[in-house]
């Protein structure tokens, strides 16, 4: 029998999940693109990306009593399924690996530069896998705990940079035109709003109650995008488009340049907590969906077992998957745009195309 969370926990799920590695990274390619247009990006972004949340949602409703990897089994047959089932699978794999690599450089660029990269990546995937052990339950009550947390971390951050707003810096309005602002609302569209596709490891098969599990996934990736907006927002009227585009982290920047009366400053500690928080929520997803999804694929009765041994491969993937930043900016505006578009929209299609059939045209009974 699954394990099972409440529709509130599931929503402080999504919120954080959705936030995720993009409060800290992706206000500076939405700059790039869409210089001082980045907040008209941001807004058509969360409501296109809204659309596709609804998808996803849709298609957990249609089989509620199953995982993302049990729907490609049940829906799609035994080898496409188990097609579809292994590319989820190896993009969750590489998903927590990526967000490893992400904690190393973070914290051996910003905060420990004398640190081997290899520290931080040990401890904070010793932590991950202690969660993942401990399941689902013990991880939405954390998420709970921490979520008020993050709440008023975020409004310390935006009250304490309002002082510093520049204005001016929107100014002028739709200069860069049309094509600028949807290419550079591409990246934090398929991170917040595709990858969400992931979350139906646990939707909404382990909530105890399914109808209001739907509404809570689609609130819950709405106050995630107004959170990202606001970032987004808050970095171009405090650092301008340019310094925001050219910083690999423009929020932690922006943390560091309040300075409220010589005395209330330098609160990047907030925001590297924020992060710390919200790319947990989201490697713990990742990873829980790895793990859960090879055990479906194996026919284990308990994922546990694969824990310790998947995670051990995570530290040399992580290690060797980028061999620097710049070919991890560079996979991350080509290779990795056609690869997420496929699983975020193109395997969600395939499967409700699938359940639509089954159940409407065939008039199988997928409730079971």
């Amino acid at each position: 029998m699954k394990t099972k969370i409440s529709v509130q926990q599931f929503m402080i799920i999504v919120i954080l999940f959705t936030v995720g590695t993009s409060i800290l990274i992706y206000p500076a390619s939405v700059a790039a693109e869409a210089k001082q247009d980045a907040w008209i990006t941001a807004i058509l972004t969360t409501g296109i990306g809204l659309l596709f949340i609804w998808l996803f949602s849709a298609l957990g409703s249609i089989v509620p009593h199953l995982t993302l990897i049990e729907m490609c089994m049940k829906l799609l047959g035994k080898w496409l399924g188990t097609i579809a089932a292994i590319i989820f699978i190896s993009f969750f794999y590489y998903s927590t690996a990526a967000l490893l690599f992400y904690i190393g450089n973070f914290l051996t660029t910003q905060m420990m530069p004398d640190t081997p990269m290899i520290t931080p990546i040990i401890l904070y995937l010793s932590i991950l896998a202690l969660g993942v052990y401990l399941g689902i339950e013990t991880f939405a009550r954390f998420a709970e705990v921490v979520f008020p947390i993050v709440i008023l971390l975020l409004l310390i951050l935006f009250l304490s940079s309002s002082p510093q707003f520049e204005f001016q810096n929107f100014l002028p309005v739709f200069e860069v035109g049309i094509k600028p602002i949807i290419r550079g609302g591409i990246l934090i569209f398929i991170n917040s709003f595709l990858m969400p596709i992931t979350l139906l490891t646990i939707f909404p098969s382990h909530l105890n109650q399914t109808k209001q599990g739907r509404k809570a996934f689609i609130m819950g990736v709405f106050i995630g995008g107004i959170i990202l907006d606001i970032i987004i927002v808050i970095s171009i009227l405090v650092l301008g488009d340019y310094i925001t585009s050219i910083e690999m982290y423009p929020s932690y920047v922006l943390a560091q340049k309040i300075n409220i009366g010589n005395f209330f400053q330098r609160i990047e500690a907030t925001m590297a907590i924020i992060w710390f928080i919200t790319i947990y929520i989201k490697m713990f997803i990742y990873f829980y969906g790895t793990v859960v999804g090879l055990a479906n694929m194996l026919k284990l009765r308990d994922y546990k077992p694969i824990v310790l041994p998947v995670g051990l491969t995570l530290v040399p993937f992580s290690l060797l998957m980028y061999p620097d930043v710049t070919y991890m900016q560079k996979w991350e505006s080509t290779s990795w745009v056609p690869y997420a578009l496929t699983i975020g929209i193109f395997l969600p299609l395939l499967l409700l195309g699938a359940a639509v059939f089954r159940k409407y045209i065939l008039k199988e009974n997928l409730q079971n």
